[in-house]
């Protein structure tokens, strides 16, 4: 089952509708840990995108307009980036050495509104750390 099947079922609508060749569960199960990396890091810039679009466009609608046509598809977005993050928070964790209280801080940033960007720049402070060394 390819990821975009998977996620079809549970939303109704494509997510994966202009890729070329999506990923099957299997493919990002087997992934290497360098495409690990830059995933969770896009996910990390993906989570705060949906959270920009749940809080700043999707509450103000059903809220100020009375209209909650876009809370279903923007929280189930928000939802999957959240998912996602936390996954791969997990399958990260030993490359970036983060011990159990730096591990839970990340997990934490995950709860609060757009604090996943802290967690974009600190892995990407550690890449770029990385390079100098080598």
């Amino acid at each position: 089952m390819t990821v975009s099947a998977f996620f079809n079922s549970f939303i109704g609508f494509p997510i994966c509708r202009f890729t070329q060749s999506p990923l099957s569960l299997t493919e990002i199960l087997k992934m290497n840990q360098e495409k690990l990396n830059k995933i969770f890091d896009i996910v990390c810039i993906l989570e705060i995108i949906g959270c920009a679009l749940l809080f700043l466009i999707a509450m103000p609608m059903k809220y100020g307009f009375g209209d909650d046509s876009l809370i279903r598809p923007f929280g189930m977005l928000h939802g999957l980036f959240f998912m996602a993050f936390v996954y791969l928070a997990f399958k990260v964790r030993d490359y970036y050495k983060w011990n159990t209280k730096e591990f839970l801080t990340v997990i934490l940033y995950a709860i609060i509104p757009f604090f996943t960007w802290f967690v974009h720049r600190k892995i990407n402070n550690f890449e770029a750390q990385k390079l100098n060394e080598e």
